[in-house]
């Protein structure tokens, strides 16, 4: 039970999950709001959906259990927590990522 608790308050408190979040529209000490400070901030709408479209495409290039695998990276688990929702080893993960990328860049993506 307690190692249980443990992973638990671990999982919680990793920086990724904690990370302090701060308004666009808050002001630095210079005057200037972080939407003014931050280059390039807002891509117009071309920019936008044409990322969307290709992450779609690049994503339709995986199997679904490779999908899950990207998705659970991008929220921020470690390799060894997603070897734990797929009942595999933390090499095994590598290794997936690893053949991800070579089968991606083969495609030119």
């Amino acid at each position: 039970m307690s190692d249980c608790l443990n992973k638990h308050y671990s999982y919680e408190n990793k920086q990724k999950r904690k990370a302090p979040t701060v308004s666009i529209h808050t002001y630095t000490r210079d005057g200037l709001a972080l939407n003014e400070i931050l280059p390039g901030h807002q891509k117009d709408l071309q920019m936008q959906t044409a990322d969307r479209l290709l992450a779609m495409e690049v994503l339709s290039c995986l199997t679904e259990t490779e999908q899950q695998m990207v998705y659970l990276k991008a929220d921020g688990l470690t390799c060894r927590e997603i070897a734990e929702i797929f009942s595999t080893t933390v090499h095994g993960i590598n290794g997936r990522f690893r053949r991800m990328r070579m089968r991606l860049t083969e495609m030119d993506f």
